[in-house]
């Protein structure tokens, strides 16, 4: 899989031991870098983000950091892409919470590639699609694998995953439960569609009390 920039050049080649680096998302709070206050995210502030990914030379790709709290909720992640696709040409991996919101983030995307073909062939944006937990992908979930698989749109299909929880404690045993379900987002796809880009994700944490 390959994700370009904004201007259709080639970015980021996922593939082999090729590694990058980029923010997280969904943040429910940040620190104010000018008052130093703890708020919930603000727009601005993934207006920020971007322009700061875009400036950093050893940033490869740009996430939200935190999901905008002024804007209506239903709408927060097609906020977020608006914000981040407006202040940086990196590659975006953009979450969404349901079919609705990945259609119209596509349309954005579609919209500055040129058309839907365009962005296919030269994508600039990786939905984020989350499993509700290890070993749970509801419908919903999978209606989001559904769309990306159909519009040829790459997603990272994330697991969570607690060792010592959800998982076996031991790295083998965790690393066997994740790929188990990171492997029903890649088999759906490529029913789908063959050849559907797919990039196997997690969130792994471990049972710490």
């Amino acid at each position: 899989i390959t994700l370009c920039n904004r201007n259709g050049k080639r970015a980021l080649s996922l593939e082999t031991t090729n590694v990058y680096y980029g923010p997280g998302q969904g943040n429910g709070q940040i620190l104010d870098p000018v008052t130093g206050e703890i708020r919930k995210p603000l727009k601005a502030d993934i207006v920020n983000t971007a322009i700061i990914c875009d400036s950093l030379k050893n940033i490869d790709f740009a996430m939200n950091n935190g999901l905008p709290s002024d804007v209506a909720p239903a709408m927060a992640e097609v906020h977020a892409f608006e914000a981040l696709v407006s202040n940086t040409t990196k590659p975006i991996v953009q979450n969404v919470e349901n079919v609705a919101q990945a259609q119209t983030i596509v349309d954005i995307a579609a919209a500055i590639a040129g058309g839907l073909r365009e962005l296919q062939k030269n994508p600039f944006v990786a939905l984020y699609i989350a499993t509700e937990g290890t070993l749970v992908h509801s419908d919903e979930t999978l209606a989001k694998v559904i769309f990306a698989a159909k519009n040829g749109i790459p997603f990272v299909y994330n697991t969570k995953l607690v060792a010592g929880d959800t998982a076996p404690a031991t790295p083998a045993g965790a690393l066997v439960v994740a790929v188990a379900d990171v492997l029903v987002g890649i088999l759906l796809a490529q029913l789908v569609r063959q050849g559907a880009p797919v990039i196997g994700g997690g969130f792994f944490t471990i049972e710490d009390k």
